[in-house]
């Protein structure tokens, strides 16, 4: 994911000179560690959503159904 983020931002910044090439590192780095703490928190409350027993059984029935769906779908 480091280097998707990375990717993105590095194509966005153009460099003059040793200075600019310095500050676009850093802003990089500082961009770039953003979105992990952003997905690293979105992780945690995912988490915590998944691990109840009604979400993970609305999720099972869910799953179940669009199976059964399928299945119809390439008999008929």
């Amino acid at each position: 994911m480091t280097i998707v983020v990375f990717s993105g931002f590095a194509g966005l910044l153009t460099s003059d000179g040793e200075a600019n090439v310095l500050i676009h590192a850093l802003i990089i780095f500082i961009a770039s560690l953003l979105v992990q703490m952003l997905i690293a928190f979105a992780g945690s409350k995912l988490a915590t959503f998944f691990s109840r027993p009604k979400t993970l059984l609305y999720f099972n029935l869910a799953s179940a159904f669009g199976i059964m769906l399928l299945g119809i779908s390439k008999l008929l």
